[in-house]
């Protein structure tokens, strides 16, 4: 149970963004499936851009926080075997 003071912390606005995702799944390659991650990446820019510009001149601050839905960029495996679906969707720590 909390029993702290609530003038001590912070309050920001926060966005959660659900658009629809273009999957990966049915691309035949990782070439493909990468090209439809980059896209998946721009569209999500662009509706974070658009959403945190409406709610910082309808609610007098952009949001600090997004929250996107998990599988935003590739989908869901459906039926890929996991090699697979690592090859075409995951993606690499400091990589592409």
């Amino acid at each position: 149970m909390f029993t702290g003071s609530t003038n001590s912390l912070e309050r920001y606005t926060a966005l959660a963004l659900q658009f629809r995702t273009h999957c990966v799944n049915a691309n035949p390659d990782r070439a493909s499936a990468r090209a439809q991650i980059m896209e998946n990446i721009e569209r999500a820019g662009h509706s974070i851009a658009s959403s945190k510009m409406f709610i910082a001149l309808y609610g007098g601050e952009a949001p600090r926080l997004v929250v996107m839905p998990e599988y935003f960029l590739t989908g869901f495996p459906m039926g890929e075997t996991i090699e697979a679906w690592r090859d075409k969707a995951a993606l690499e720590i400091d990589g592409p």
